[in-house]
């Protein structure tokens, strides 16, 4: 196409899949991001091209925390108005097969499981607000979040 140019890339929001794990005491697994912001999330991240949300979260969680789990639900969408924007998709999941989630990816440095009212200083954006939604048993929510920073 003549005169075809394409977007800078802060103009295109990133895109990345996540999914909410709870243990038996109501506890949600978080890691932590050896780069960049060094943030607490969930387990997940950014969507290959031509991968689906939720197929970019069942590998990203078996890449970084070394489990394989069951999605249940959609969570949420969760549109991050900032800078450089970003949509992410958040699942309900489960671990299958007993496994016991460690480290297995160089991009992270620790994990642990937080109480849902005890998330750890430097957390994304997302966090408190889609462990709100699952816990109250919403599916497929859509919001908004504005980075106040």
């Amino acid at each position: 196409m003549t005169g075809y140019q394409p977007l800078a890339s802060d103009e295109f929001p990133s895109l990345a899949a996540g999914v909410l794990l709870f243990d038996g005491d109501g506890r949600v697994l978080l890691v932590h991001q050896d780069y960049g912001q060094r943030m607490w999330s969930l387990p997940g991240g950014m969507l290959d091209a031509g991968e689906a949300p939720h197929e970019a979260a069942i590998r990203e969680v078996r890449e970084e925390v070394g489990v394989n789990v069951a999605l249940q639900h959609l969570v949420g969408v969760y549109y991050l108005r900032r800078r450089h924007p970003g949509i992410r998709f958040v699942f309900l999941g489960e671990v299958l097969g007993g496994g016991v989630p460690h480290i297995t990816d160089d991009e992270l440095d620790d994990l642990g499981w937080f109480a849902p009212d005890g998330l750890p200083d430097g957390h994304m954006l997302t966090l408190p607000v889609a462990i709100a939604d699952a816990r109250a048993g919403l599916v497929g929510v859509a919001r908004s979040i504005d980075d106040q920073t």
